[in-house]
């Protein structure tokens, strides 16, 4: 799995000091508690709800098991 970090970082760094723009957004949003809160909820609802319509309840439930999951796991990373 470290190989796989490494090659996500590199690739995101990749894009470092190509834009003031862009650099200072997301500088923003690094900083900001509110924001970063606000984007990990808005993808974890959107996964939570998404698939409602599209496949069966033990599907469903599977799935809410695996969020409710990586959401305590997430949690209970030291920062």
């Amino acid at each position: 799995m470290h190989q796989l970090d490494m090659r996500i970082s590199i690739f995101i760094n990749s894009f470092a000091n190509r834009s003031w723009v862009l650099d200072e957004i997301v500088s923003f949003v690094e900083s900001s508690h509110l924001i970063k809160g606000v984007l990990f909820l808005t993808v974890f609802f959107v996964l939570w709800f998404q698939s409602e319509k599209v496949v069966s309840d033990a599907k469903v439930t599977e799935k809410r098991q695996i969020l409710l999951y990586a959401l305590l796991e997430a949690i209970a990373q030291p920062s």
